[in-house]
């Protein structure tokens, strides 16, 4: 009898897995159904947990051909300001931001990956000057008893004038306070303000309680200050849980939660930004203090200013607050665009960026990242995002 009713379990039990099993598979079906009516999706190039996407400015190169009355033509080159997002999923990566999202029908596959140290690069930050990359630690055979030893982990800075010298660039260990190695078991995070402005970026990092700004010595390239701490968070002085910041009006802004930005753009100066604290959203002005807008519903990891939309990379996908003379909405609204279908409630969101932050969310392009979050997901989509006004959809990098 006894046997019986266990084979009578064990075979509810299968068929509530199996169930359960098609349950899920349906329920993928139905996500990228609903994505492959919207749009063919693209191979993503880079794939993978991507935690940072940045600014950083090189020269590079323009030709113009002018042409004379008689005929006659005449080239020049010049190196003009250009500026590149750079992203990172284990390896580095780069593209030109001006050049074919707008103007061509193909959009995938132009970035390019570069050298780097040797070492997991698990998250970049930029200033005026210098790229910065956060390296996981390497691991080593100890000859002795064949266990894994920790090497620790480094942060690395480079230099890169013009994107023609990119393929020579040499990354070099910075300094903490005579170290450029330490151990996982102390906290070390990078974060950048990260403005359109270059002039405006800066870099810091926070290895334990110590929070440093990089490269500000600029007569002694390579080395980092440690910057006073306080008590009172989303100041111009960071406290010791510092991860982000932003730039207004001269002054640099901290917060201990994962996101930061400012209304920047590539042509005004900021006169707003905003943070968040858990899932609630806040903002502020130079003149006044912070002013809570609202709870949209979700952990905050990212956040992109566009002149109508703050866009919010969250624990569950992508979200957007109406943006009015600078104030965000306390609540979501509904996208025009696939981005609920793409970077979507499956996924966490852990960086995103406009190109072009004084234009309106669908008329600037965008780029965001997906990383696998629990069952629903699906680690083949689990890549870098790309959003261009001439398309009009998301789709794969």
């Amino acid at each position: 009898m006894m046997k019986r009713v266990t084979q009578t379990l064990t075979a509810i039990a299968s068929v509530a897995a199996l169930t359960a099993l098609l349950g899920l598979t349906s329920c993928h079906e139905v996500i990228f159904d609903t994505i492959r009516q919207e749009i063919k999706l693209e191979d993503a190039q880079i794939t993978g947990t991507i935690n940072s996407i940045v600014r950083y400015t090189m020269k590079a190169t323009e030709t113009t051909t002018t042409t004379a009355e008689d005929g006659t033509e005449t080239t020049s080159t010049t190196n003009t300001n250009h500026e590149f997002l750079f992203c990172q999923n284990g390896n580095i990566w780069y593209r030109d931001v001006q050049t074919a999202s707008t103007t061509t029908s193909h959009y995938s596959e132009q970035w390019s990956r570069i050298k780097q140290p040797d070492s997991n690069i698990i998250k970049l930050a930029a200033d005026s000057e210098y790229l910065y990359a956060l390296a996981a630690p390497t691991y080593a055979d100890n000859e002795d008893t064949g266990d894994n030893i920790e090497s620790g982990r480094s942060i690395y800075y480079a230099k890169v004038e013009k994107v023609a010298d990119i393929s020579a660039i040499e990354w070099k260990a910075i300094e903490f306070d005579g170290v450029t190695t330490f151990s996982t078991s102390v906290t070390s995070v990078i974060f950048c303000t990260n403005t359109p402005n270059k002039n405006n970026r800066r870099a810091f990092a926070r290895i334990g309680s110590v929070v440093y700004e990089l490269n500000k010595d600029k007569e002694n390239e390579g080395t980092a200050t440690s910057i006073g701490t306080g008590e009172t968070d989303h100041t111009t002085t960071p406290t010791t849980g510092v991860r982000s910041a932003a730039y207004l009006n001269g002054d640099v802004y901290f917060s201990s939660g994962y996101a930061m930005t400012s209304n920047e753009t590539t042509t005004d100066e900021a006169t707003y930004i905003y943070y968040n604290s858990g899932d609630d959203l806040y903002y502020r002005t130079a003149a006044t203090d912070w002013v809570e807008a609202g709870d949209p519903g979700d952990v905050i990891y990212a956040m992109a200013y566009t002149n109508d939309y703050l866009l919010l990379g969250t624990d569950d996908g992508l979200i957007h607050v109406k943006v009015t003379e600078g104030v965000p909405a306390g609540s979501t609204s509904d996208f025009d665009t696939n981005a609920e279908s793409t970077l979507s409630s499956y996924y966490q969101v852990r960086a995103i960026i406009t190109v072009n932050p004084e234009n309106a969310e669908t008329e600037t392009a965008a780029y965001g990242t997906t990383s696998f979050s629990g069952t629903s997901g699906s680690f083949s989509n689990s890549c870098l995002w790309g959003y261009y006004p001439k398309r009009g959809k998301w789709n794969c990098e």
